[in-house]
């Protein structure tokens, strides 16, 4: 493992996402979340002094050179904005552009399209979810079905939003899921009526948006809260496996077809706040850990446990890891998973405000 770059991203960092195009694959978005009380942040940048005001930016960077040694990332814009708490790009283009989402905490959906060779990226739609609450996570519906896509986000009030994301974003469906803030939301990658959410009151819930989302079509208890998850969507071997974790420190695979017991589970010493399985082969989970880094596991003998193969610790012990995510660039040959894995990760932690950038050798 390998550290290339450290940034100071001035605000709290909560939030990272590789572009998904190849063709874009070097450009990288970064959230930050700040409470602002006295009309200061731990940036040099004076704001307006509104009490319990939370405010951030929306950062993207860029690989310097795809093939530079060591790689590094540089600031290509920067805009000022509530704060932010998730960043999600399409995988599939939308109406022929590359869009991502965010939520923020004046509970807003934000739909963005990232143009070729235009240095600003471009507001779409800004949809309300409800007064007061703070936007906690966001989904993209599926990259394997041709249909429109839909967005998923939940909020701090416990409730689930369904939106159409076209030309014109209408939203679909909008209920109370969960009795405190239901932290996380994604959908079923290879059926957009199907997703799941999971809540500070411990539950995990699936629904069907064909039904009524008053009863949800199964609900599992927790100990602790349920803040992370993210669908398998490497090939279609891999379609019914799905990927949670929480404030209980576990990792837990489920076959969506069986919720009685979990397949497997690892613990990692620290509360799982954001999954990400790998692009490559579906075969690699990416976790930031909060108070205990950020992991990297392998899932790939389904006759074994789940191992951690990479652990990356932040110097900084006061900090909260939040944000992580995989680069697509193909650094080196990836196409055959029993050869070693050599890419890009970044993460990100909060209270140092720090962007990471580095490279892990899986076997």
């Amino acid at each position: 493992m390998t550290t290339h770059q450290n940034i100071d991203t001035e605000m709290f960092a909560d939030s990272v996402e590789w572009c998904p195009f190849i063709q874009h694959a070097t450009t990288l978005l970064c959230g930050t979340y700040q409470l602002q009380e006295d009309g200061k942040t731990e940036s040099s940048e004076e704001v307006p002094k509104t009490p319990q005001v939370r405010l951030g930016y929306l950062r993207m960077y860029k690989l310097k050179s795809s093939d530079a040694n060591p790689p590094e990332l540089e600031l290509v814009y920067r805009l000022h904005m509530p704060g932010i708490l998730d960043i999600k790009w399409c995988r599939s283009l939308v109406d022929d552009q590359m869009v991502f989402g965010l939520v923020n905490s004046f509970g807003e959906l934000q739909i963005w399209t990232f143009i070729d060779n235009v240095k600003e990226p471009q507001l779409n739609h800004k949809l309300k979810l409800d007064e007061g609450c703070l936007g906690l996570s966001l989904d993209w519906s599926t990259k394997h079905e041709s249909e429109s896509q839909k967005v998923v986000a939940s909020d701090s009030t416990g409730s689930i939003s369904v939106y159409d994301i076209n030309s014109d974003a209408q939203c679909l469906h909008r209920w109370k899921a969960h009795e405190f803030e239901a932290w996380i939301s994604c959908f079923n990658y290879w059926d957009s009526n199907i997703l799941y959410s999971g809540g500070d009151d411990c539950k995990l819930k699936g629904w069907d948006l064909r039904q009524d989302t008053n009863s949800p079509i199964f609900t599992k208890r927790f100990d602790m809260g349920v803040c992370s998850m993210q669908c398998n969507s490497y090939n279609s071997t891999n379609q019914n496996i799905i990927a949670t974790g929480g404030y209980d420190e576990y990792v837990r695979l489920w076959d969506v077809r069986n919720w009685k017991r979990e397949l497997k589970d690892i613990r990692l010493d620290g509360g799982v706040w954001r999954i990400k399985w790998d692009p490559f082969n579906g075969t690699h989970i990416l976790t930031a850990t909060m108070y205990n880094g950020f992991h990297i596991i392998n899932t790939s003998n389904p006759h074994e446990d789940m191992s951690i193969v990479t652990e990356y610790k932040v110097d900084d012990h006061g900090s909260l890891g939040y944000g992580a995510d995989w680069c697509t660039l193909p650094l080196n040959n990836i196409s055959d998973k029993t050869n070693i894995i050599d890419t890009l990760i970044s993460t990100c932690s909060f209270y140092d405000h720090s962007l990471h950038l580095w490279s892990p050798q899986i076997k």
